[in-house]
């Protein structure tokens, strides 16, 4: 019934009468009487009444702990409708309520659930009572129920679409006090406060979402139509207007669509349409996937149309479905570029987190696409977006397969906001430019129309903006770390590219007159010559440069860059072939290996002072990871390619620069009198093979006596039968020649250590002779000399190698002698009838011969007197032998050469027209006495054997004969062999002695009696190896050479 009307001064005596009489309902209801007091005054609350039920709360606390006093009181903490809302209204009947219910309940552990909804209520309204300090028990106490158990899914759907209509009521309330004609007008603090309102329904719109897909579903059970449209939509902004305004005809109708725009035009926020999206893949909700696809569509294009008109965006914040806003820019003059972006970011950015080839879009969705892309600029937005981002992502995917035209007009087409596109999409417009430069030139062209005039001139403006633009992030005062590194790191990517064009293109920005020079000249170790240079300069180079800036902080890196190069060392022979072929002569070669050296002395010393058991690599990297000790006591562990790099390097022998890296390497992998490290595999802990045989095999033909007695050490080899090891160690095939321990090459590490007079006697060629020597005068030595016989490829090269030494030693009469023993014995073994004749036995009768009775001549000059004579007769074949082994070991033992250079060359030229074997031997010893090579050096003895002055006329009746007729006849089958030569000592044919050499490859002299021109057989052959291997600088000064010559001189 009503509840009497009690005066404020008799409410005390009734509560009391009431409590003597233990009338219940008489006491609640005068209680709910002086709360229906209280509503009517609540502007101008009778004192008297709140006064006298402060007191009966104080004394009476359990009074006011029933049902219906409760629904009384929890009516004065909801707003009054019938109250304007612009008027807050007096504070002081919301405050006392919520004393008089925490006087109630203080001693209470469960409270009424209309408490969390009143509580609700007020804070997502006018916040009256939840922010008062007066009411902050009341709260705090409230408050815990967001962190305890749910109450059971008995609530129907009314009071939670209240709930829904009170989230949307904020909106309303906190909107700015301005009408929609004003917006556009407005001030930029105007338009911030608006942002910052939009941004606030926002994330309302975020949380509320996220309770109605998390915190609904499990406390109520709504009706589908209830939940989808009276909670998602109405919070969302997307129900019929009249649905917010129906219920208390607020605001007035002149203001409810400026307030409903205002409410609902507003960014987007990853969250909401991520769960938006989620709830309509649950089975549980009643939102379907295509009612949520269409509704996710729906606020993307409200978000973006809005933000496109307002124009340019002030600042980043929150927003688009990836994370970043929906921000829009000045609209660039043709949207043609960023059409053409938007649909590459369909079908290359998209697909990227799909598996199979990209869909193709329908026709009627691309032009949807399209349309949207004019309207919304999605193009822009889409390269505005930094996080993801989907421009750079683009870029990166197509940068080493395919070319990017699109990129260029992107960039022609956005105007001055460069800013918008990232570091490396002007560095890729760069590139694209630097590959039309050939074509287009600087300059304009004739029969150019006004068009072409002006897109030219406009792109060179557009690259001169550029390059001031990359200039300002690398070297303006607003430069930074991070930028430097992205434009770095994007040319250097290129020039590592596995692609040559991708290469030579990063060399064209960076090159001569170049477009970035000022910041390529910049980089240590990047001489101003390299991009002019060969690409093996470049190397030389950047090794160099990694050598100065090795990573020395961070372990990871430094292992990673010794891994690197180790390779380099290791599987790139092509490389180290070219950048040491000419160590002996060549600064260049000694830098880098000087460089190299520093890389991994530092790294070595290192790791072996990293603690045993750290780990310094990742497990999935462990197989090749080997564990060192040394005798020592220090350990390392580091990869075993690594350590094959370091003993390839320890082959080339020292630098001249400096030997102090080189010393401290051979020191720590071959210690003088202490023995080598032991290796053990890092996954099994089994013993590892430090040096293989191939690896062993280059340290024996090295000049370096520790690696050469490290190789051939007994017990080092993984065979145990024999002799065996030594006649497959000795030798090996490499382009049909054998370079053997002593061969014809420039390093010889045994004759090269006798020719400098070294006291030391070459334990190799020692313990090799006296062990042939023990297995052929044992039982054995029958299958020895047999197996020896039918291996000649290998046997002989072994005998041919010993013989040279004894020639080159003829003061060391032991192993003169124990050498003609071997021989002896093994012509014993083989002599037999069994035995059919091979290479081997007439080797071995050769040599015994030779040894037994060979010439002594008195100096070099007598030994070419000498071969002349027997060269003259061509009676002896046998003198011409031992005549000119004579004449090599004098020249190995360190004499003078006192030989005029016409008799060289006469000698030279007989042996070519006598076609002797012994031809390369003696060129060999000559280019290795600085004494006997003329002051024009090696090169121009080759070059002038290769292209006499004297020409031989024909016989008559050869006119037609084969233009090399010529040359076969007076140099046969030596061509060959001195065109190798001037290979191996001139790798760019013309750099050393360019006339001679010029002569040689371009002349057009004719032959006495011949009318053709005499083309050599070789010249294709050189000029192939002119165009490959010389640098640029050596092919322009032979073009310019040739053509500035006179016909005449041609």
């Amino acid at each position: 019934g009503v509840p009497p009307a009690v005066p404020p001064t008799m409410l005390l005596d009734e509560i009391e009468a009431a409590e003597l009489e233990g009338n219940d309902d008489r006491l609640e209801g005068v209680l709910c009487g002086a709360v229906k007091q209280l509503k009517v005054t609540r502007a101008k609350p009778d004192s008297v009444l709140y006064l006298s039920l402060m007191y009966l709360a104080k004394m009476k606390p359990n009074i006011f702990a029933t049902e219906g006093v409760i629904e009384a009181l929890c009516s004065l903490l909801r707003r009054d409708a019938s109250v304007s809302f612009k008027a807050k209204g007096n504070s002081l009947v919301s405050v006392l309520a919520c004393n008089l219910l925490m006087a109630a309940y203080e001693e209470d552990e469960n409270w009424p659930e209309i408490f969390v909804k009143v509580y609700i209520e007020d804070s997502l309204g006018e916040r009256i009572w939840v922010d008062s300090p007066h009411c902050r028990t009341f709260v705090d106490n409230i408050q815990t129920a967001f962190n305890t158990k749910m109450p059971p899914k008995s609530s129907g759907a009314p009071p939670l679409c209240d709930v829904s209509g009170c989230l949307c009521r904020p909106g309303f309330l906190h909107a700015p006090g301005c009408h929609a004609g004003d917006v556009t007008g407005s001030s930029s603090p105007d338009l911030e406060v608006l942002r910052s309102f939009q941004n606030q329904i926002a994330a309302i719109q975020r949380d509320a979402v996220w309770w109605l897909h998390t915190v609904v579903p499990s406390i109520s059970k709504l009706a589908p139509k209830d939940y989808v449209h009276w909670c998602v939509h109405k919070v969302l902004f997307t129900e019929q207007p009249e649905t917010y305004y129906k219920w208390d005809n607020w605001p007035p109708e002149s203001d409810r669509n400026f307030f409903l725009r205002l409410c609902s035009e507003v960014p987007i926020l990853e969250d909401t349409l991520m769960r938006i999206l989620v709830i309509g893949l649950s089975r549980e909700l009643p939102l379907g996937p295509a009612d949520a696809m269409e509704l996710a569509d729906h606020l993307v294009k409200r978000a973006a149309a809005v933000q496109a008109d307002e124009g340019r965006s002030h600042g980043p914040a929150g927003g688009c479905a990836a994370g970043c806003r929906w921000e829009a820019g000045r609209p660039p003059p043709s949207t043609l570029s960023w059409g053409r972006f938007t649909c590459r970011f369909d079908t290359h950015v998209l697909p990227g987190a799909l598996r199979g080839p990209p869909r193709r879009p329908p026709p009627h969705i691309l032009d949807q696409v399209k349309g949207l892309n004019q309207s919304l600029r999605l193009g822009h937005l889409l390269c505005r977006s930094r996080n993801p981002d989907f421009l750079l992502n683009i870029i990166q995917r197509q940068a080493s397969s395919q070319s990017m035209p699109w990129l260029a007009d992107l960039v022609q087409s956005s105007e001055g906001s460069l800013d918008v596109l990232p570091v490396q999409c002007l560095c890729e417009f760069l590139l694209h430019d630097a590959a039309d430069e050939p074509a287009s030139g600087g300059e304009e062209e004739e029969g150019e129309s006004k068009e072409q005039k002006a897109r030219k001139r406009q792109r060179q403006q557009k690259q001169k903006q550029l390059l001031g633009r990359l200039q300002d992030l690398l070297l303006g005062p607003k430069a930074d770390e991070q930028t430097t590194c992205e434009v770095l790191d994007y040319f250097l990517r290129r020039l590592g590219s596995s692609q040559v064009a991708a290469r030579v293109l990063a060399m064209k920005v960076r090159g001569p007159g170049p477009l970035l020079p000022w910041r390529w000249r910049q980089i240590p170790g990047q001489p101003a010559h390299c991009p002019g240079s060969s690409e093996y300069a470049t190397i030389s180079a950047y090794l160099v440069y990694l050598s100065q800036h090795t990573p020395v902080e961070e372990q990871g890196q430094h292992s990673d860059l010794a891994l690197d190069v180790a390779r380099l060392i290791v599987e790139r022979s092509t490389i180290m072939s070219h950048l040491f072929s000419k160590r002996s002569c060549s600064a260049e070669s000694d830098v880098v290996l000087a460089a190299l050296l520093s890389i991994f002395s530092r790294y070595v010393q290192r790791m072996r002072k990293s603690k045993e058991g750290e780990e310094v690599y990742s497990w999935s990297e462990s197989q090749d990871q080997v564990f060192l000790r040394w005798s020592s006591g220090e350990t390392a562990t580091m990869h075993i390619l690594v350590v094959h790099a370091m003993v390839i390097l320890l082959t080339l022998g020292p630098p001249r620069a400096g030997d102090s890296e080189f010393q401290a390497l051979l020191d720590i992998w071959f210690p003088e009198k202490k023995p080598l490290p032991t290796a053990f595999l890092v996954d099994t802990s089994e013993e590892a093979l430090l040096l293989p045989d191939w690896l062993k095999l280059r340290m024996i033909r090295s000049e370096v006596p520790r690696l050469v007695d490290a190789g051939t050490a007994r017990g080092g080899w993984t065979a145990q039968g024999g002799g065996r090891w030594y006649c497959q160690g000795w030798g090996t095939a490499r382009g049909g020649r054998w370079h053997c321990l002593g061969g014809s090459g420039p390093r010889l590490s045994l004759l090269a250590r006798v020719r400098q007079g070294s006291p030391e006697v070459p334990g190799v060629a020692v313990r090799l002779l006296q062990a042939l020597a023990t297995l052929l005068s044992s039982p054995h030595g029958g299958a020895l000399a047999l197996a020896m016989h039918r291996s000649h490829v290998l046997a002989c090269p072994l005998m041919r190698q010993l013989c040279q030494y004894q020639r080159c030693a003829p003061q060391d009469t032991g192993f003169s002698s124990l050498f003609l023993k071997v021989l002896v014995q093994a012509l014993q073994w083989l002599d037999g009838p069994s035995v059919e004749a091979g290479p081997l036995q007439a080797q071995l009768r050769l040599f015994a011969a030779q040894c037994s009775a060979q010439r002594r001549i008195s100096n070099v000059r007598s030994g070419f007197l000498h071969l002349v004579e027997a060269l003259t007769f061509r009676g002896d074949p046998e003198a011409v032998s031992s005549t000119v082994r004579a004449i090599v070991a004098t020249l190995k033992s360190g004499e003078q050469c006192d030989v005029e250079p016409e008799l060289i060359s006469k000698v030279l030229q007989s042996l070519i027209e006598a076609r002797s074997p012994h031809l390369e031997e003696l060129l060999a010893a000559l280019f290795s006495t600085a004494s006997a090579v003329p002051p024009s050096g090696p090169v121009a003895v080759v070059s002038s054997l290769l292209l006499p002055e004297k020409e031989e006329p024909l016989a008559p009746g050869k006119q037609e004969a084969d233009s090399c007729s010529q040359e076969a006849m007076l140099l046969g089958p030596c061509s060959g062999l001195l065109v190798d030569w001037l290979e191996m000592l001139d790798p760019e044919v013309v750099g050393s002695c360019p006339d001679l050499q010029q002569r040689l490859l371009f002349s057009r002299g004719k032959g006495k009696g011949h009318p053709g021109p005499q083309v050599p057989s070789f010249r294709p052959y050189l000029l192939a190896l002119l165009t490959h291997q010389s640098s640029w600088s050596t092919l322009h000064q032979c073009i310019r050479i040739l053509l500035g010559r006179g016909r005449e001189q041609r």
